[in-house]
């Protein structure tokens, strides 16, 4: 209701809608693959993700770089 009548995200004051959760990784990585040939995919975060996100990229043959954080 908050969201609908301020015409804002009330966690962040946006205007854009906050997204709770992980992406639906398949989905994302076809339409990088639909859109671009090839790609880079930097990501800085935690490692079970970032092993996750690695298979999507080899799959779709994107370089992928993780710097991971502390």
């Amino acid at each position: 209701m908050y969201a609908v009548k301020q015409q804002k995200d009330m966690h962040t004051q946006l205007r854009t809608r906050t997204h709770v959760g992980r992406p639906s990784w398949k989905l994302l990585f076809d339409k990088f693959k639909a859109e671009h040939q090839s790609t880079n995919v930097f990501f800085t975060g935690n490692a079970t993700m970032g092993d996750e996100i690695k298979v999507y990229c080899d799959n779709h043959g994107f370089r992928f770089e993780h710097e991971p954080y502390f």
